[in-house]
């Protein structure tokens, strides 16, 4: 990790008491003292290394992970937001799982984790998406019209997991937001991974985790 000190922001004094016969100081002991106070303002920010097949829990609140690179059966969507309702997003999104899914089971694929949806772009019109079927990496290229090979988010972001219904997920984004521990910037992709199947599901025992990308100032 890297600290920027800028000196116009950081006053420090020095009392040096470690000087020769000649007033001359040590410079070991300056050193030292500077090493000190430079650890004292900077609080490391711990990263936990995170797969998409872990089982483990990330926990209720936001985590600074990173996660392993990865490739998934991809099935990309989009959603006219001003003409449709919640129902029939989920029915666009379950749309593209079933190809990704279909895909795999045609090919037979080995799934190595559960589903994502990647948030590629939302406006106020418009939701762009890519449905992600995680898969072993052995998998060849694809040569389909409607699924692609592409590689899952890997890398820095924030994360937590989200007990209760999908319908909910943006309190955990909020989480997110409000609870970034200091040291961290947020970046704009975001991300979930369904645990839990929604449509047979009761929404009080739906698990999700939620991601938002992110890199460490």
């Amino acid at each position: 990790m890297a600290a920027r000190i800028g000196v116009d922001k950081l006053r420090i004094s020095l009392t040096v008491t470690d000087v020769d016969d000649e007033g001359r100081c040590n410079m070991r002991a300056l050193f030292l003292a500077l090493a000190l106070i430079l650890a004292a303002c900077v609080t490391p920010v711990a990263t936990t290394r995170f797969s998409y097949s872990s089982a483990e829990s990330l926990g209720v609140s936001p985590m600074l992970v990173l996660v392993a690179p990865g490739q998934a059966i991809t099935a990309a969507g989009s959603v006219d937001l001003r003409s449709t309702n919640g129902e029939q997003r989920s029915a666009a999104a379950l749309a593209a799982l079933g190809r990704a899914q279909a895909y795999a089971e045609a090919n037979r694929l080995t799934i190595t984790a559960p589903p994502l949806i990647v948030n590629r772009s939302v406006t106020a019109e418009r939701w762009d998406f890519d449905v992600m079927l995680p898969v072993d990496a052995n998998a060849s290229a694809i040569a389909a019209v409607d699924v692609s090979l592409q590689s899952t988010p890997e890398g820095v972001a924030l994360a937590l997991d989200h007990a209760g219904s999908v319908a909910d997920l943006n309190v955990s984004y909020q989480r997110l937001v409000a609870e970034k521990p200091d040291g961290v910037r947020l970046l704009a992709l975001t991300w979930e991974q369904y645990l839990t199947d929604p449509t047979q599901t009761p929404p009080a025992e739906q698990r999700t985790r939620v991601f938002r990308s992110a890199e460490r100032r």
